[in-house]
């Protein structure tokens, strides 16, 4: 069994659960459990054991589903180039831009990363949006070009580039448990 047939055929009525986790350096492991798809008086146990990992947010839980994503707004941060919004105008209206900004974020990362993340944090955003200019945000690429399109007609922001992450990437999802990854092997206990 591969992970892309675990994710295939867990879902939320089998009971499923991380019974623990072991994080080793770049390894993480992780014992899932759960009612056998094919049988359902019947338990599995699986060992899950993820190399290279880059961010870790896993602990004992249930878990009704499982999931192996190559394109999810988690991997934005390791996978694509990373750059800084600035802006050049000063908004007659600034929180309509903080709650604009508020808005797009949350349509991309749906609860998964905080705004702060990537909004400057060096003093409030609405007396930094006051002075007329600078920092508005850092982070991937894909994340600026959405904060910048939503604010079209209302501020004057530019994008400068900086560094690409090694990138290639991939998210293990379980419920609101994750990690990022490049390779997972999995053991049937």
């Amino acid at each position: 069994m591969n992970i892309k047939e675990l994710s295939e055929n867990v879902y939320e009525d089998l009971n499923g659960q991380i019974v623990s986790v072991d994080c080793q350096e770049t390894t993480v492991t992780l014992f899932f459990e759960c009612d056998h798809w094919k049988d359902l008086d019947k338990r599995i146990s699986i060992q899950i054991r993820c190399s290279e990992v880059v961010e870790n947010a896993v602990s004992p839980g249930f878990s009704g589903f499982l999931q192996w994503e190559d394109n999810h707004p988690l991997l934005l941060k390791h996978n694509k180039q990373h750059g800084s919004l600035f802006f050049t105008s000063k908004p007659t209206k600034p929180y309509e831009v903080i709650g604009i900004l508020y808005q797009a974020h949350e349509d991309l990362f749906k609860g998964w990363r905080p705004l702060s993340d990537h909004i400057n944090q060096c003093g409030k955003t609405n007396d930094i949006l006051a002075s007329g200019s600078g920092l508005l945000a850092r982070g991937p690429i894909p994340v600026l070009e959405l904060y910048q399109n939503s604010l079209e007609g209302l501020i004057q922001t530019n994008i400068i580039k900086s560094y690409t992450p090694n990138g290639g990437y991939k998210a293990l999802i379980l419920d609101e448990f994750f990690l990022v990854c490049k390779e997972v092997k999995l053991t049937q206990l």
